[in-house]
């Protein structure tokens, strides 16, 4: 129908940018970020993927063509600038308004975001997501979520992820 030949088009779209794209998470990424969500499993050791174990994971919600998620956003890109160098904070961006790939793709070009960012709504389901934006922090060692609704300022941020890595804050 429609709807597939225009996913179709739309993937086709998707990866002519991902070459030039340095905002685009990989597929092998993403498949690592939902494994982490953790479906309260028998074994809780394979929760973090590879390479996560240790980290804050900060996963910010934004709908495409919303100010309210273009002013976190810069609020988030100023955090990312500041702890570009701390391998144990990654960030992710994630469209959560069906609008598909190319808006999320639009919207992170739109804010020069230097974090990788995906278009996925069933990750914000997952997270208890209820309005746009959002930031979900998730927590290394017992994988708890902290969401946190509306635009957080760059302190908010320094202080929640301080607290979440166990109050060792790296200049």
């Amino acid at each position: 129908g429609v709807a597939h030949q225009r996913e179709q088009e739309a993937a086709a779209e998707l990866d002519a940018n991902r070459s030039k794209l340095r905002t685009l998470i990989s597929p092998e990424e993403l498949a690592k970020l939902k494994q982490s969500e953790g479906k309260g499993g028998e074994e809780s050791k394979s929760v973090a993927p590879a390479g996560l174990e240790g980290k804050v994971q900060v996963f910010f919600f934004f709908s495409s063509n919303d100010s309210k998620s273009g002013a976190a956003a810069r609020e988030l890109e100023q955090f990312s600038s500041v702890v570009r160098n701390d391998k144990r904070i990654q960030i992710v961006g994630v469209a959560a308004d069906m609008m598909g790939s190319q808006s999320a793709i639009d919207f992170a070009k739109r804010y020069d975001l230097s974090f990788p960012v995906i278009a996925d709504t069933s990750l914000a389901n997952s997270m208890g997501v209820q309005t746009l934006p959002a930031t979900a922090f998730v927590v290394p060692r017992t994988k708890e979520v902290k969401l946190r609704d509306g635009i957080l300022k760059l302190s908010d941020l320094k202080e929640i992820v301080i607290e979440l890595q166990g109050g060792e804050a790296r200049s």
